[in-house]
């Protein structure tokens, strides 16, 4: 039979081990924010001050604002530059005698988004070969075109059409 002190006895190792259970699950849960306090950084948790880490934070936006402004106009120029190169090529081959086969002779057109840039023939024969080139503006040669040269052009044009760098976005609009 159990007198009271033995139920004294067992009523405190209780307390005891749900006390040091307690303390086994306060330590770990103060391990875990401790870690955390590392892991979010030193710029923010250093300060013990709401007001400075909401300063810090708006300085960091603002800088981020001022750098996508600046990512907008390096965007804005690359894309002028995108539509002023070469992207639209136009290839013709043909024979342009009669005597001769296998196609050695062609045309290309080689155009910017906005259809200004030249067209390269080379017309091949047996015994000689000739290079000639003729400028275009807006889609509109400079000099008379041949068959296969406007054919070049018209192959060039549909192949720029495919693509349009008018689809960039807009980083700057916000403001």
């Amino acid at each position: 039979m159990i007198n009271d002190f033995d139920k004294l006895h067992i009523i405190a190792w209780g307390l005891l081990a749900i006390i040091s259970i307690w303390l086994v699950v306060l330590t770990i849960k103060l391990k875990k924010i401790s870690t955390e306090k590392k892991r979010v950084g030193s710029k923010l948790i250093s300060s013990d001050n709401a007001i400075d880490v909401l300063s810090n934070l708006i300085s960091d936006i603002e800088e981020l604002s001022r750098r996508q402004l600046s990512l907008a106009d390096v965007l804005k120029k690359h894309h002028k530059m995108i539509n002023e190169s070469i992207r639209a090529v136009g290839l013709v081959r043909y024979d342009a005698f009669h005597d001769i086969g296998g196609e050695f002779s062609f045309s290309a057109a080689l155009l910017d988004d906005n259809g200004d840039g030249l067209i390269i023939s080379s017309i091949n024969g047996r015994n000689e070969g000739r290079v000639y080139t003729k400028l275009i503006t807006d889609g509109i040669a400079s000099s008379s075109l041949s068959v296969e040269e406007e054919e070049a052009v018209a192959k060039a044009l549909s192949s720029s059409a495919d693509y349009t760098s008018e689809e960039v976005i807009e980083l700057g609009s916000k403001g």
